[in-house]
């Protein structure tokens, strides 16, 4: 089974942040709004699962007494504040936004009994629709969380699960961009905002990709264009197919081959695809959240990145005596040295492919062989120059949670849905199952030049995924309190470490004072901790305190407490123990 850990609340100061203040946006209502087709006419009207905002979704089947036993009540709604200007959105300043360097997701109170006293809780409404949280805050935002704005330069949204694998269809209706002179009425042209546009970019991207840059920027995220119909990823263009405008409906199509289970910190401490949490509970207006510390861009993506652009770019030219002419371009910059070591391999999903459809017409594979989701894997080193994996690394393979990077999978990566806006376009998420054009039965057929026929569907709706993306949440809360109540089967050795501590500091206060007295007493306790409980890993313990089984001196036998006293009951144990990763495991010997 998969190790779960979580950072330790009691050690870390409680933090209140204050929420983004860039805006976030609103919008229509869930009524059925018909969206223009491509052509002019009105797009079928298509109906989508309805979001409730009061019931959760899941129902536990676990025995009484068990923590699953209630499933956590979704957050209340954001506040909205409506977007200025003739927007029909909003704004959702009270939410906490992901940046570049932190992620936040919702928090709730965990069921009475729990050690674990924070759990994962669904975003209200429930339901598969862009995130609250996920999104530049320049984006304006539907009541229902199914349309989209943009507001300036190119901003992005995601949508609130990832794929990691499987088949997974959505469609993305264009109810507003930029209107072309030859199809568009003389009344949409002369609306137009001049010398602006509005352009939009529909892709699938990472948790790593920016949200305040177009999707595909970077290799971290892979996009279409809708002015030319060009496929776009580490910001390369290529032909693909047809553009789509105002009124276009576009089908957005992944696929990723199945993965095999998560290994466990016993088979290799150092594979990526281990499920470790990292995360802490804040409070903020409103309501708890999860703060967690976002994944990094690599060098190694920096570098393809920067080889893929300078490709691009005519190699600037010099005169004869090597100077540089006014206007010529300098040459870039280079994000990696030698002294960096040796670049690791990038690597990607075997038979994973991306395509699109517009107004129900397939366009053909855009991408096959996509990059793997999973961090890069952090090799071991030794002496002063190790990675940031070793150094946090206990000998035993246990991480230590001081540090907030996570090297690890958190249950969230994978491919996300993610909409690119420029100015003020305008796009609304249809997740199934009820679509407006229905792709066939088996999209991979049509798209390797088949018929498509199958007797069932081999893809499922995006609406799937929402119930399944939070029962795997849930799962791995159960697992964070099973290891929670393990670590506090513990929590006696622990107790018996920290009162030894307090002991000791004792002693020394009282021998600062007594000269060679004091200096006497230090070395009898020294000499008397020969018989301290040590960690077979040789990781050190809070405190040395008196192993199991050893005799106490006659200066410490009376503070020491019995076994069955009540100082050694265990106390309740927050988000994490006193004892964190690294120590659950530890085996414990006397001298």
């Amino acid at each position: 089974m998969s190790e779960l850990f979580v950072e330790n609340a009691e050690s870390t100061r409680k933090r209140k942040r204050e929420p983004s203040s860039a805006p976030s946006d609103a919008s229509i209502s869930r009524t059925s709004t018909p969206a223009p087709v491509a052509g002019s006419g009105i797009a079928p009207e298509v109906t989508q699962a309805p979001l409730s905002a009061t019931q959760p979704i899941l129902e536990s089947t676990a025995a009484p007494g068990t923590s699953s036993t209630i499933t956590p009540a979704p957050l209340k709604p954001p506040t909205f504040v409506p977007a200025p200007n003739p927007s029909k959105l909003f704004l959702t300043p009270d939410i906490p936004t992901n940046r570049a360097t932190f992620r936040y997701t919702p928090a709730g109170p965990a069921p009475p009994g729990n050690l674990v006293l924070h759990r994962s809780v669904d975003g209200a409404p429930p339901g598969v629709r862009f995130s609250w949280e996920d999104r530049s805050p320049h984006i304006r935002i539907s009541r229902d969380g199914l349309v989209v704005e943009g507001f300036g330069g190119f901003r992005s949204a995601r949508v609130n699960v990832p794929i990691r694998e499987g088949s997974w269809y959505l469609e993305i209706v264009i109810e507003r961009s930029e209107p072309s002179s030859s199809t568009n009425t003389k009344e949409e042209r002369e609306n137009a905002t001049v010398g602006l546009g509005k352009h939009v970019r529909l892709g699938w991207g990472r948790r790593e990709a920016s949200l305040n840059g177009p999707v595909g920027l970077d290799g971290y995220s892979y996009g279409l264009r809708d002015a030319t119909g060009q496929a776009v990823t580490l910001s390369l263009l290529k032909p693909y197919g047809s553009p789509f405008k105002q009124g276009d409906v576009v089908g957005m199509y992944i696929s990723i081959p199945p993965r095999p289970p998560p290994p466990s910190s016993n088979d290799d401490p150092f594979d990526p695809a281990r499920l470790v949490r990292k995360r802490i509970p804040i409070g903020l207006k409103m309501g708890p959240y999860f703060e967690s510390a976002e994944y990094k861009v690599s060098k190694e993506m920096k570098t393809l990145l920067e080889e893929a652009t300078n490709t691009t770019t005519a190699a600037p030219t010099t005169t004869g005596a090597g100077k540089k002419r006014k206007g010529e371009a300098r040459p870039a910059k280079t994000t990696h040295s030698a002294d960096e070591g040796p670049l690791r391999p990038l690597p990607t999903l075997a038979e994973s492919k991306i395509a699109y459809f517009v107004n129900g017409v397939p366009q053909g594979i855009a991408f096959k062989d996509i990059y793997d989701y999973l961090q890069l894997r952090e090799t071991p080193k030794r002496g002063k120059h190790q990675t940031h994996l070793q150094r946090h690394f206990n000998p035993n393979g246990s991480l230590n949670l001081k540090e907030r990077n996570n090297p690890f999978d958190d249950g969230t990566l994978g491919y996300y849905p993610m909409i690119s806006l420029f100015h003020d376009a305008r796009v609304r998420l249809n997740a199934g199952p009820d679509f407006a054009f229905p792709p066939p039965n088996d999209i991979d057929g049509v798209l390797e030049g088949g018929t498509g026929d199958a007797p069932e569907r081999t893809w499922r709706p995006l609406s799937d995924r929402y119930a399944e993306f939070m029962a795997e949440s849930y799962s791995l809360d159960e697992m964070e309190e099973e290891q929670a109540r393990e670590r506090a089967a513990l929590q006696p050795i622990i107790k018996g470490d920290e009162s030894g501590e307090e002991r000791r500091k004792e002693t020394k206060k009282k021998g600062k004072g007594g000269g060679s007295h004091g200096r006497a007493g230090s070395a009898s306790l020294s000499a008397g901790g020969a018989g301290s409980v040590r960690a077979t890993s040789g990781t050190p313990q809070p405190g040395s305190g008196l192993a199991v089984g050893s005799t106490p001196n006659s200066a410490t036998a009376a503070t020491t407490p019995a076994p069955d006293s009540a100082e050694a009951t265990p106390p309740p144990v927050a988000v994490g123990t006193p004892m964190e990763m690294g120590d659950e495991n530890v085996k414990m010997e006397v001298d």
